[in-house]
């Protein structure tokens, strides 16, 4: 789970309709959007970091490792796409927007 300094939360949570897990994002006022990432294995989900624009990003796997930004209006921007012959992994996300990480 991630929490940015305007109480916005970035976290996973277990779904009891189909009983799989999915990402959400909380703002400072409570209201919740869940999303999923097309294609991502479930248990693989990692929410790594979001910051006080809005913007999240994270980890899951679907044929290879997968990281992405979500922005503020809900656009998933795949760091690497499952097709990419090298694992980017995100490990954090700047105030400015910048996504911070390894190979």
């Amino acid at each position: 789970m991630a929490i940015n300094d305007k109480s916005g939360v970035f976290g996973i949570y277990t779904s009891s309709n189909d009983r799989e897990t999915h990402f959400y994002i909380r703002d400072k006022k409570g209201h919740a959007k869940a999303f999923d990432v097309p294609g991502a294995n479930p248990s693989s989900l990692n929410p790594v970091a979001i910051n006080s624009a809005g913007y999240a990003v994270g980890t899951a796997q679907t044929d290879s490792d997968i990281s992405f930004e979500r922005t503020p209006d809900g656009t998933l921007e795949f760091i690497n796409p499952s097709d990419s012959a090298i694992d980017v992994f995100v490990t954090g996300l700047t105030e400015d927007g910048a996504t911070v990480g390894g190979l």
